[in-house]
């Protein structure tokens, strides 16, 4: 049974028997007994290196609450959450290429001559999140040392992450306040320029109605003085009022009249910017300058 040292992780004992796996790697070579295939990672019916390793470094991170999971019918990656943060970690096995020797001059490229890989007695541990990619080196002597260094480093990469995202967040946040205040002014121009034009209209039809009920004033004159008035003055009178009616602005009065210019030619109070919210305007800007944003 393996005991605990000073940092809290387990001791481990290269390719003995008292080496404790960890139940992530045990439920893996379950899942290999099952399918009737052979168990990959052993050394002569004991764990190989990397799995020694392996076991360590997920004993260490569950041991700081961290939570582990496998792919199924697979080892790698193992999925790890660390506050919050999802990370891949792999494991490969360091090897050197060692020429046979030969007589005779020596070949520039090593890896032309007949020779074999090595192991190095190295272990790359490689984790990775969404956004960063890190390789940490373990040797397999001073195991429980190097192994509490890569757990703080997968934790530092964590807490990277997280700060990262942060920066992203408070960015996009940011930028859509900017974006929203780009927004209102030009609401606040489109209503300026559409009610101003609003009102030109208004004026003209304004002026339109009163020259034509100055017509219509003057055929109803004539056309009572008459002994006996046309036919079709009564319903030409009626149709040539309504008319006007409706092309005159203010026949409802002057509320209905002013209702659709709503707040026009009032300017809101803009909020005390910071030299940070004029830097995201002007992103704002040169976005629209760019049809990014319309």
């Amino acid at each position: 049974m393996s005991q605990p040292n000073a940092i809290g992780l387990p001791e481990i004992v290269i390719a003995s028997p008292a080496v404790q796996l960890h139940p992530l790697i045990c439920a893996w070579f379950d899942e290999q007994r099952a399918a009737g295939e052979p168990l990959e990672l052993l050394e002569s019916g004991e764990p190989s290196s990397r799995l020694v390793v392996l076991s360590a470094l997920l004993t260490g991170l569950a041991s700081r609450g961290h939570v582990l999971q496998r792919p199924a019918g697979r080892l790698f990656p193992i999925h790890c959450q660390i506050t919050g943060i999802p990370i891949e970690i792999e494991m490969c096995e360091r090897q050197a290429w060692r020429e046979k020797p030969r007589k005779g001059r020596r070949r520039k490229d090593p890896l032309s001559g007949e020779g074999e890989w090595i192991p190095t007695g190295q272990i790359d541990v490689l984790a990775e999140d969404d956004r960063k990619k890190r390789r940490w080196r373990i040797d397999l002597r001073p195991l429980k040392r190097q192994i509490d260094r890569v757990i703080r480093n997968l934790e530092r990469l964590a807490a990277d992450a997280i700060e990262s995202r942060r920066s992203d967040a408070e960015f996009e946040d940011a930028y859509e306040r900017a974006k929203l205040r780009w927004e209102r002014r030009v609401h606040r121009r489109t209503h300026e320029k559409e009610s101003w034009s609003n009102l030109r209209e208004a004026a003209a039809n304004r002026e339109e109605a009163r020259l034509l009920r100055r017509l219509i004033a003057e055929v109803r004159r004539q056309a009572e003085a008459m002994p006996e008035p046309p036919e079709n003055y009564v319903t030409w009178l009626a149709w040539a009022r309504g008319h006007v009616a409706r092309l005159d602005p203010l026949t409802n009065g002057v509320g209905p009249f002013l209702e659709p210019y709503g707040d026009v030619g009032v300017v809101p109070p803009e909020e005390p910017l910071t030299e940070n919210d004029r830097k995201f305007d002007q992103y704002i800007v040169e976005d629209v300058r760019e049809g990014i944003l319309p």
